[in-house]
């Protein structure tokens, strides 16, 4: 648990902008003052007056999560780490590639590697059809766009309903887990996304977007 609340710190800010407690240009000069100084996120908010001590007790009650469909089962990751969510496109693919990169994809003049998800963690992948998406993630300066079967939405997922080092998740290495999160019923997948993104190469170069020239 306490590796969710590490991740959790780097969330505070969008939490704070969904629940209406900071605005966005309140955070850009917050962050840029964390650049400077390196201390906690919710430390400068409150010493430059834009949220207070409470806000932040509120906001870390939670982690927002994008909720995404692989096969009939629930999966997420932090939605601080989502770029975009796009359409399946066809994407252009590359000789002599691990199978779960199926390939790149140039958009917003940016080329990315396209990665099927399912394939990524050991699951059998579905064929793409209308409800297919690409969700395309940066992480420690890395863009990959996730091929999933559908997005379902966001949510802020409180954190004493997310248990750590579940065993009940057998047919996915736990190192691409970091806890599964329950509620109303539904047991939802929370995915490391640093594990999941490491050895993701194309072109020689790992994990990295190139730009369009």
């Amino acid at each position: 648990m306490a590796f969710i609340e590490r991740r959790q710190e780097r969330s505070l800010g969008e939490l704070l902008l969904q629940n209406g407690q900071l605005k966005k240009n309140e955070l850009s000069l917050a962050l840029q003052e964390q650049q400077r100084s390196a201390e906690p996120l919710g430390k400068i908010l409150i010493r430059m007056g834009y949220i207070r001590e409470q806000d932040v007790l509120q906001a870390l009650q939670g982690l927002l999560v994008i909720i995404f469909h692989l096969g009939d089962e629930e999966f997420a990751f932090e939605a601080l780490f989502v770029r975009e969510i796009i359409r399946w496109r066809e994407v252009n693919k590359l000789p002599r590639m691990p199978q779960f990169i199926m390939g790149i994809l140039q958009h917003r003049e940016t080329i990315i590697p396209i990665v099927n998800l399912s394939q990524r963690l050991g699951l059998p992948p579905r064929p793409v059809d209308e409800n297919t998406r690409i969700i395309i993630v940066e992480f420690s300066s890395q863009i990959v766009g996730l091929v999933v079967d559908s997005v379902e939405s966001v949510m802020q997922l409180p954190m004493e309903q997310i248990e750590s080092n579940p065993g009940i998740l057998q047919r996915i290495n736990t190192r691409y887990i970091y806890g599964v999160g329950k509620t109303d019923k539904r047991l939802i997948t929370l995915l490391q996304l640093s594990n999941i993104m490491e050895e993701i190469t194309w072109g020689g170069v790992p994990g990295k977007a190139a730009e369009t020239s």
